[in-house]
């Protein structure tokens, strides 16, 4: 017994510091290795704009709640709480990026290990070092150049982290959870009302966050509803909520500023799904060899196995039931997604921001197939230190660098220093007694200046500097293209 209790509390406590470790890691790769940064328009625009906790019907992004909630905030909290420690107002966004980053990561390795231990019912070190590989997956699956790789953590911008990836985050781990409590709606219905209330937050923030996010919870639901069809009880009900709920989000979006905007050019008879494709096959083509032999071993592996069993056991319809349910995911986000890129942009198909929830389903067949392995082969645990071992090799290989989170791939330092250049010649004209100002950036690529617009870049940097205490009164700013700057601040 007593041995018992010292084994309990050895792998709580190495749950515990995996889980630190996770944290920690992030926060540095995100704050220190490749920053997430304060730099092109948008960032200025959503790290300080205001809007409703609820859809908007006309509205530019009518039904993104959660990232044009959560990102503002997270403004606020890096100007009036982080900047007073770091001393530095650009620095403090990207501290507080890096942390709610971290903190999104570490709750979707929890969730990943919550479903690893109660659907394959391994040991709690087995479980701890199967979620650190699935998270290291995300950082080597697409590590096969020279440079300027990407991974599946990776966004083009500050505002992409928020808009793109934190609910893409939320989303697979709901999607995690509702896998590792299988009869997830019966659970649901047993809560109190305190946990009613947080699980529906997080389904309304989910649903109401991104639409290339919310699909990986919404088509895995339709899955389930497949499912659960023909049961009797509340199920079905649960399910249906969501999709319809969904459905509303939906209609708001495509009724949106900005889904008008961009899709203007493309209707729903003719999108351009072959250049969706072809944006899609770049992408795909970027994954590294080494996991491509990883998935078929063990998707052609579990398969064997499971063919050649004469006698069906638990595991075996645990497998099955994954295989089913991931394949059939699969299928529906690749195929909504594919349309939604076609109908947006279909350069959209090529960004990992935008298709995360297809090669987030791609990584769960291939570790569910991989799971079953190690339950059935001795060989698979044999084999999996090592296994693990070379692919944190390969994930952390300093020859083949990352792409850096910003639109031009620079260095995020230039970047933190224009953005601090922005800051000195605005706080220098306010302190002259100006109320009016002429604001110089460097030449951007395009004929509006992007990522420092001409039309709308002034404002938006008065209003986020007067609302995080930057500035002491309004200021009318003019964006005026300075070239030289480019020398200045750009290696």
């Amino acid at each position: 017994m007593h041995e018992n209790v010292i084994k309990t509390k050895l792998q709580i406590c190495l749950s515990i510091m995996a889980a630190v470790a996770v944290f920690a890691i992030v926060c540095v790769f995100f704050i220190g290795v490749h920053p997430i940064v304060l730099f092109d328009m948008d960032d200025w625009r959503y790290i300080a704009e205001y809007r409703r906790p609820f859809p908007i019907w006309g509205g530019w992004n009518p039904a993104r709640v959660f990232p044009e909630t959560v990102m503002p905030l997270a403004g606020y909290a890096a100007a009036y709480l982080v900047k007073p420690l770091v001393g530095d107002y650009v620095l403090a966004i990207t501290v507080t990026s890096g942390v709610i980053m971290a903190l999104a990561v570490v709750m979707y390795y929890l969730a990943f290990k919550k479903f690893v231990s109660s659907i394959w019912h391994v040991e709690p070190v087995t479980a701890v070092v199967v979620s650190l590989f699935f998270i290291l997956a995300h950082f080597g699956l697409f590590r096969s150049q020279d440079a300027n790789n990407v991974y599946m953590f990776f966004a083009l911008d500050l505002t992409c982290y928020y808009f793109y990836l934190l609910p893409a985050l939320l989303n697979a781990s709901l999607v995690l959870y509702f896998m590792a409590v299988q009869d997830f709606p019966k659970r649901f219905y047993s809560w109190n009302n305190v946990q009613k209330g947080i699980a529906i937050l997080g389904l309304y923030l989910a649903v109401f966050s991104n639409l290339f996010a919310s699909a990986i919870l919404v088509l895995f639901c339709m899955v389930k509803l497949g499912e659960v069809s023909f049961k009797k009880g509340k199920q079905h009900q649960f399910y249906v909520t969501i999709i319809l709920i969904w459905f509303l989000a939906l209609l708001f979006e495509a009724n949106g500023g900005d889904a008008v905007n961009v899709g203007k050019n493309y209707s729903y008879l003719h999108l351009p799904v072959a250049e969706a494709l072809a944006a899609l096959g770049t992408l795909a083509r970027q994954i590294d060899w080494s996991y491509v032999g990883l998935m078929v071993v063990s998707l052609v592996g579990a398969a064997w196995v499971y063919c050649k069993k004469d006698k069906r056991e638990p595991v075996d319809e645990n497998y099955r039931l994954q295989m089913l349910e991931n394949s059939s995911s699969i299928l529906l986000v690749f195929i909504f997604l594919t349309l939604l890129c076609a109908k947006a942009t279909p350069a959209y198909a090529g960004r990992i921001q935008s298709m995360f929830g297809l090669f987030f389903f791609a990584l769960l067949l291939t570790f569910n197939a991989g799971m079953y392995l190690l339950r059935q082969t001795s060989l698979a645990g044999k084999m999996l230190p090592l296994i693990f071992f070379m692919f944190l090799i390969i994930g952390t290989n300093s020859f083949s660098p990352f792409s850096e989170s910003n639109f031009y791939n620079r260095s995020p330092y230039e970047c933190m220093e224009v953005s601090r250049y922005f800051i000195t010649q605005v706080q220098q004209a306010a302190q002259a007694g100006k109320h009016e100002m002429v604001l110089k950036v460097p030449k951007g690529a395009t004929a509006d200046n992007w990522p420092h617009q001409q039309v709308h870049m002034g404002e938006k940097v008065a209003h986020t500097m007067l609302a995080h205490g930057l500035l002491s009164h309004p200021m009318k700013i003019t964006i005026a293209v300075d070239p030289s700057l480019n020398k200045q601040f750009y290696k």
